[in-house]
């Protein structure tokens, strides 16, 4: 499947990244931190996972479908499950503005100094 527009450009974009290797880059980020990852159960959808301030990882499926539009041209939402209550986005990345979270810095835990 072809990716959104300009989603290939963002650092917080991830393609290849699994649950697990998300969740470990979100261990070298600030709380409320997140990043989006392609589904690995469903096409066309995403997962963003988002540090917690607790320290515990979510993981939200953004479900992609198109939309019909009355003039007969359709576009793509992506709908989340908040709280109980379905919402749709025009695109992944109001999702993440919409939520608060902040872009991951870093992909990979900083080098550490030799021992002393």
């Amino acid at each position: 499947d072809e990716l959104p527009r300009g989603l290939r450009n963002k650092i917080w974009f991830v393609p290849n990244a699994t649950r697990v290797s998300a969740e470990a880059i979100l261990k070298v980020n600030e709380p409320g931190s997140y990043l989006v990852r392609p589904s690995s159960s469903q096409a066309s959808s995403y997962v963003l996972t988002a540090s917690l301030a607790d320290s515990s990882v979510q993981h939200t499926l953004m479900r992609r479908r198109v939309r019909h539009l009355s003039t007969g041209a359709s576009s793509d939402e992506y709908v989340l499950d908040i709280d109980g209550r379905e919402r749709a986005f025009s695109s992944v990345e109001l999702i993440a503005n919409e939520l608060s979270f902040v872009p991951i810095k870093r992909l990979e835990a900083e080098p550490q100094p030799p021992p002393a």
